[in-house]
């Protein structure tokens, strides 16, 4: 399906030659992909994009996407490289607020709004 589609076209790009590029950007990761899957595809991003020395910055808007990065941050290793960037509208402009893996667990189990 979409998902499938989707992690090849990221793997391909993570795998391509060109070290140029150290960072990849990915609109919306958790769109076409089944939740119950979300865990394992954000596994093997996290896995490739260590392997091939590659920054993965994502966006999301689902709380369940932000869940599962937690749980595969943690299944692999990884809760110090990860992070959830947060952008606030305040009234002196747009605000981006940085949480560490203990920060945004935290917000996850107080139930607090990072998306």
């Amino acid at each position: 399906g979409d998902g499938a589609l989707k992690l090849f076209r990221i793997l391909i790009s993570l795998f391509s030659g060109n070290n140029i590029y150290s960072r990849l950007m990915i609109d919306e990761l958790d769109a076409g992909v089944h939740y119950s899957r979300l865990n394992g595809f954000i596994k093997s991003l996290l896995n490739v994009g260590i392997s091939e020395g590659k920054q993965i910055f994502a966006t999301t808007h689902s709380k369940e996407c932000i869940e599962s990065f937690k749980a595969a941050l943690g299944e692999t290793g990884l809760q110090n490289e990860g992070r959830i960037i947060r952008l606030v509208e305040t009234k002196n402009g747009i605000k981006a607020y940085t949480n560490t893996f203990e920060q945004f667990e935290n917000s996850l189990l107080a139930e607090s709004e990072i998306r």
